[in-house]
């Protein structure tokens, strides 16, 4: 959930993602495979909220080494 979330580009506290997200837990019947899901996933926001953002990071870091592994193949 949490490199979904940060490959979307959204923020991972968004207002209307984790709303939708409740919507949908709340009109379903609590036996539905589905609102379980959806439950699971608002009681751990903070678990992938947290993911989204290592993911980020991560992303920046190898985008970074990359950038200077082209550069110093450049001064050679």
């Amino acid at each position: 959930m949490g490199e979904v979330l940060a490959m979307s580009g959204r923020d991972t506290d968004d207002a209307y993602l984790w709303a939708a997200i409740q919507f949908f837990a709340d009109r379903l019947p609590d036996s539905d495979p589905d609102a379980v899901a959806f439950s699971r996933v608002l009681r751990t926001r903070g678990g992938i909220a947290a993911a989204a953002d290592n993911v980020v990071v991560e992303v920046k870091a190898k985008t970074r080494a990359q950038q200077i592994d082209d550069a110093q193949l450049r001064l050679l």
